[in-house]
């Protein structure tokens, strides 16, 4: 979704997912892109 309004690479999106007795976690990365490096 975030691909919809921002332009990121795939390398800067990383996930990992923890399960145990009761729960699990998703954890979700995006290295957004420096909003300066557009205008050079």
């Amino acid at each position: 979704m975030i691909k919809k309004y921002v332009n990121v690479e795939q390398e800067a999106i990383s996930f990992n997912i923890e399960q145990d007795d009761n729960q699990e976690t998703l954890e979700l990365n995006i290295v957004l892109p420096d909003q300066h490096s557009k205008h050079v």
